[in-house]
């Protein structure tokens, strides 16, 4: 985290962990590592191939298909959208297209030239947890949707998380004292939080 004293849980880029971080800073809490994905990666990987060695294929078609596959986690620690839905499914989390607005969803998961990053409702205020940056980023609610757009528009992929996300410590402060409080606290903590346009802040 970047402040011991924060709510919300971001951890910093390590390598190129940024599936690991962004799983963790969605869920708040390190329940990932490179280690778990990389399980989990090798398990689809050995899945893909028995379903096409039951495949009535010509042994020329087979061996390229073969080649293609197992490629859900690479040696240098990159994760496939695969590796992040199961990794989501093992807390009763459904990795899933969004519609034309997300207002309605309380997380997202976006990809970008093989980055993984989040954004998370806590109460009425979306913040953007993205590993690679040292301080949260506010998003007024009336915006996501632009932004949003804006992301899809410049080739980002964007997934909505549905389920009942494990409750945390930023949940349990702002149901105590209220989102405009708790955006209070964050901006004591991370002083840029509000000043940094999301967009400008996602090089877009």
């Amino acid at each position: 985290m970047a402040h011991d004293q924060s709510p919300i849980y971001l951890e910093a880029q390590v390598a190129r962990l940024c599936a690991v971080h962004c799983l963790n800073n969605l869920l708040q809490q390190s329940y990932f590592t490179e280690v778990d994905l990389a399980q989990i990666g090798a398990r689809l990987d050995e899945e893909e191939k028995r379903l096409l060695m039951e495949r009535e294929l010509s042994a020329r078609a087979l061996n390229e298909l073969l080649e293609q596959s197992g490629q859900n986690v690479s040696d240098d620690g990159d994760f496939s959208v695969q590796v992040v839905a199961l990794a989501l499914k093992s807390f009763d989390l459904s990795l899933e297209q969004t519609g034309q607005s997300v207002l309605t969803e309380r997380a997202l998961i976006f990809n970008f030239h093989e980055h993984w990053f989040c954004a998370r409702k806590f109460g009425g205020a979306w913040y953007i947890l993205d590993s690679a940056k040292d301080t949260p980023v506010y998003v007024d609610a009336s915006d996501v949707d632009s932004i949003v757009h804006t992301l899809r528009m410049h080739q980002y992929c964007v997934f909505a998380v549905r389920g009942d996300l494990p409750v945390c410590e930023a949940d349990n402060l702002v149901a105590e004292i209220g989102t405009l409080s708790f955006r209070a606290v964050l901006r004591e903590l991370y002083p840029k939080c509000e000043e940094i346009s999301p967009v400008a802040m996602l090089a877009v």
